[in-house]
């Protein structure tokens, strides 16, 4: 799995172990960013990003390294401390630059099949309402799942904080990170992101704002196509004596599938065991290797035909 965090501060406290010992458990490739050293700079308000494009942000540049490591990432932790009950002004800045992105003009269809996490620790009271000020913008991107994390360590140094704080904080973190990897690669929105989606999808039918009519209709989300779906593409699982393949084709129903199935089971040819490759070429799908969950599986022992749920 490939994880980006985004931490609200450039020192090491609390929030920070707590970030990156997640990641950890979750295990992967971390990439993480430091605000504001790796970036720092304000939104100055100029529109430019949603009424015309986002690289005419004057920042554009200087922003892309983790604008790539997020839409690279599998899962996005935003860690910030609790500054005056909010997250830190850093963070806001930063968060401040992806207005576009919110699903009101462009959303990133890769958002909506990531799992994204907040976490803020406090001395005492704030981790609600700083991670609500980074869990907005994470389901305004359309993440499809989010979880928060938030905690009071009594402490501005994280090594004066308790050990039994740290082993309770340590227990929550691994059964977090368990939960994250059972969802790893089966992520979709929940009813309130898809609720707004299409409240926007009507919006975007006839909207104020070229930009974002056009990127909705070349992604053909005005019409059929939804992010979190394949957009007219299925993957399904051949189980093979030669090992479990996956393959990716045009989206049909399953009982049009089952014919398909059958069909090729009867004229492939046995001698050269080209049940793959016959039923590739007859019926246009491609093998791929990467790790997806199939809509459906086909048990070639007993040739069937399943639906997977997830």
């Amino acid at each position: 799995m490939k994880i980006t965090i985004i931490h609200g501060q450039n020192h090491k406290g609390s929030t920070y172990h707590l970030a990156h010992s997640l990641a950890e458990k979750i295990g992967g490739n971390i990439t993480e960013f430091f605000l504001p050293k790796d970036f720092g700079e304000f939104c100055v308000g100029c529109t430019a990003c949603f009424m015309d494009s986002e690289n005419k942000c004057p920042h554009y540049e200087k922003l892309s390294p983790i604008t790539r490591a997020m839409d690279e990432a599998d899962v996005i932790i935003l860690a910030s401390p609790v500054y005056v009950m909010h997250a830190s002004g850093a963070m806001k800045a930063f968060l401040d630059h992806y207005g576009y992105r919110f699903m009101v003009h462009r959303p990133e269809e890769r958002m909506f099949s990531k799992q994204g996490v907040v976490i803020s620790t406090a001395a005492g009271s704030g981790t609600k309402g700083a991670n609500k000020d980074m869990a907005d913008s994470l389901f305004w991107w359309g993440v499809g799942k989010v979880y928060k994390h938030g905690t009071a360590v009594f402490e501005t140094s994280w090594e004066r904080v308790s050990e039994k704080k740290k082993q309770s904080e340590d227990k929550k973190l691994s059964a977090l990170a368990q939960k994250i990897k059972a969802r790893n690669g089966r992520v979709k929105p929940g009813i309130k992101t898809k609720m707004f989606f299409g409240v926007m999808r009507i919006m975007q039918k006839n909207g104020f704002n070229k930009a974002d009519m056009d990127h909705w209709k070349a992604k053909g989300w005005t019409e059929k196509n939804r992010p979190w779906k394949k957009n007219g593409f299925m993957i399904i699982e051949i189980e093979y004596y030669k090992g479990d393949i996956l393959l990716l084709g045009k989206r049909r129903s399953q009982d049009q599938l089952q014919k398909e199935l059958e069909e090729v089971e009867k004229i492939y040819n046995k001698n050269e065991d080209n049940f793959i490759e016959f039923l590739c070429k007859k019926y246009v799908w491609v093998m791929i290797d990467k790790t997806e969950n199939p809509e459906y599986t086909y048990d070639r022992d007993i040739g069937k035909l399943v639906a997977n749920k997830y």
